[in-house]
Formats: structure tokens, sequence, C-alpha cells
């Protein structure tokens, strides 16, 4: 009703308002089912890349490179959290972490997990693992775009119960894209 004054009446009011009140109770109420943990999962890491095996959740955002001194090779990491909602602790062998990295001329460096074994408690919550890096296994040539910390292309895998988390970071589309495959 075009030109005409949209002022809420008292009424209105009082049923918009209590509407609110019922909603903000009721979400009391839900804040143990697994819908409502879900949404403020998402929430929490909204924009990041996940991959779920057997109820442990493997996410990644952000990642960066650095020069790992003299020896040629360069350090690939991501911002990597684990959340564990099996009843049991859960262990990954750092054999199981490994990774490739392509300079801007499309040259494939396989890369290495550098940190120790992942160990998490059973249910627990999100845990950032800390100094999650993982290395080019040998020098680096002195010609590619990764020794001016530029590359292409990033995966980087995680074995987990005879399945793989995949991560693809692609620097063209500024994206980390998860995939779960069978072994």
């Amino acid at each position: 009703m075009k030109g005409e004054n949209t002022m809420m009446t008292r009424r209105e009011f009082i049923k918009v308002a209590g509407a609110g009140v019922l909603a903000v109770s009721c979400a009391g109420m839900l804040s143990g089912c697994d819908a409502v943990d879900s949404i403020k999962e998402a929430l929490e890491d909204e924009g990041a890349a996940r991959a779920t095996i057997s109820n442990v959740t493997f996410i990644a955002d952000y990642s960066i490179l650095n020069s790992n001194g003299t020896d040629g090779s360069v350090r690939y990491s991501t911002n990597f959290y684990v959340r564990n909602k099996n009843s049991d602790s859960v262990t990954i062998p750092k054999e199981n972490i490994t990774g490739q990295i392509y300079d801007l001329a499309g040259n494939l460096y396989e890369m290495k997990y550098t940190g120790a074994d992942i160990k998490l408690e059973g249910d627990s919550g999100k845990v950032d693992i800390k100094d999650f890096w993982l290395q080019t296994t040998g020098a680096v040539a002195a010609d590619s775009s990764l020794r001016s910390l530029e590359y292409k292309k990033a995966i980087f895998t995680i074995k987990y119960k005879g399945k793989k988390a995949v991560f693809t970071d692609d620097t063209e589309n500024h994206t980390i894209t998860p995939q779960v495959v069978g072994d």
C-alpha cells in the first residue's frame, strides 16, 4: 500500500516480541541436540573446508608458504583443526599425512608432514593442530616460483580408517576444497 503509514500497533509489537521470547527460550531447551550442535559448528567454521571420516572431522582454512632456510626446501602450512566425535581416542600417525605442491610452472614437489602424531581424546571439541607444516622432501629448483613463495596448487592428504581426507588448495580460485576418498 503505497504512501500508507507503516507504523506497528501495540498489539502487533506484543505479538512479535512474544514470538522472539519464545524462540530464545526454546533454543535453550534444544542446546543438547545434534542439530543445534551442527548449526553452531557450521557458524564457527564458516568458510572452512571440512572432510569427515568416521565421526572425525578435519578442518582447514587459510594457508601460507615460507622458506625453510638454506636447504632449499619450502614449508606449506594451513590452519588445521580436528574434531573427534568418537567416544574412543584417535591417533593419526604422522606418516599418514602427506602432500604435493605445484609451482606456477606446474612442477610438482612432494611434501611430508613435519609434526608429531595427532592424538585426540574421545569426544574432543575442535582441536587446533599447532605447527601443522608440510615441507618439500627435497630442494626446490632455484628458478621455481616456490622460492618466491608463490604456488599454483597444494594438495594434502590425511589417511584415516582406510579412507583419505584430501584437501586441494587452489590459489587461482582462492579456495581449499575437501574430498573424502576410499583407499
